[in-house]
């Protein structure tokens, strides 16, 4: 699957300030300060948006790699999985998903149409 970046006028040239939050998530602590700071302001969700949506990847996959480790450390990814099984975080119902999957659909196609949450549903998220 090849995927196409939309055009460089679509995307901001500088990142916003997100350095009030502790990215990346390394604590469950941490990850409820994220959570509580989006639920409480919307537009640090759509700053959060735009901060990984500069970030790209030739790949479906490799896009959402890089943006999940700028997310979660490697040692928190650990004890977080899609649906929250064995005991694991759920990141699923996280506001951090919209966002990456907001990041998606805003700056990557598929040759046929939006990446949508059900391509990560049936394969998976991987850490």
């Amino acid at each position: 699957m090849h995927l196409q970046k939309r055009s460089s006028t679509d995307q901001p040239t500088e990142a916003p300030d997100v350095v009030d939050l502790p990215l990346p998530i390394t604590s469950q602590g941490q990850l409820c300060r994220v959570e509580e700071a989006v639920a409480q302001q919307p537009d640090l969700k759509r700053k959060l948006i735009v901060y990984f949506g500069m970030i790209g990847g030739m790949s479906v996959k490799e896009t959402v790699w890089r943006v999940l480790t700028k997310m979660l450390t490697n040692n928190f990814a650990k004890k977080v999985n899609w649906r929250g099984a064995n005991g694991k975080q759920a990141f699923e119902p996280l506001a951090l998903k919209g966002i990456l999957l907001s990041k998606l659909s805003l700056f990557l196609r598929t040759k046929n149409d939006f990446v949508t949450d059900s391509y990560l549903t049936f394969r998976g998220l991987r850490c």
